[in-house]
């Protein structure tokens, strides 16, 4: 949806369902986001506006030991002032972020705000880096890849070489 953030004369109740979405997260990985939906109230300020809203979220990643996918869920909530950069009198640039408090400030080009793109930003923030399949994952064997939560690997258990002097400490 593209908020005409200038035309808000009067507070509105906006909810928009986004589809399906893969977030790439670095590290060769990405993140498969289930659909959402977006529900926001929008309030008129002398320069722009009030964006207030939440979403429910449901999103896989790979475990980082064995990369079977792991469900990672909840809700986020924000709120941030949209305004034109104008209002602020700095360089010229695609998008500036202040935080003050509770409310972020965002000052943008033009009069229109994409909120597809701050779905995707607040779910950049609140996905983890790194989530585990469990504790005790086993993750994948170093020498042939098979996964061992589900078949015990045949590869020789291997040392580094460079901890061999401490063998002789156990003696």
């Amino acid at each position: 949806m593209l908020l005409r953030f200038l035309e808000i004369d009067e507070p509105s109740h906006y909810s928009e369902n986004f589809d399906s979405q893969e977030l790439e997260m670095g590290y060769n990985y990405s993140a498969k986001v289930r659909p959402v939906t977006l529900e926001m109230d929008v309030s008129p300020l002398q320069k722009g506006c009030l964006v207030e809203g939440y979403f429910d979220y449901e999103a896989s990643l790979p475990c980082a030991r064995c990369l079977e996918p792991v469900t990672v869920s909840g809700r986020t909530s924000f709120a941030m002032e949209v305004k034109p950069r104008s209002a602020l009198n700095i360089p010229e640039e695609t998008e500036t972020e202040e935080e003050l408090g509770e409310t972020d400030e965002i000052y943008i080009d033009g009069e229109v705000y994409d909120t597809s793109e701050l779905v995707k930003e607040q779910m950049y923030l609140l996905l983890p880096e790194r989530v585990l399949c469990s504790e005790e994952c086993n993750g994948l064997c170093p020498n042939c890849g098979v996964n061992r939560n589900e078949t015990k690997c045949k590869c020789p258990e291997s040392q580094d070489p460079r901890w061999s002097g401490l063998d002789k400490l156990s003696d």
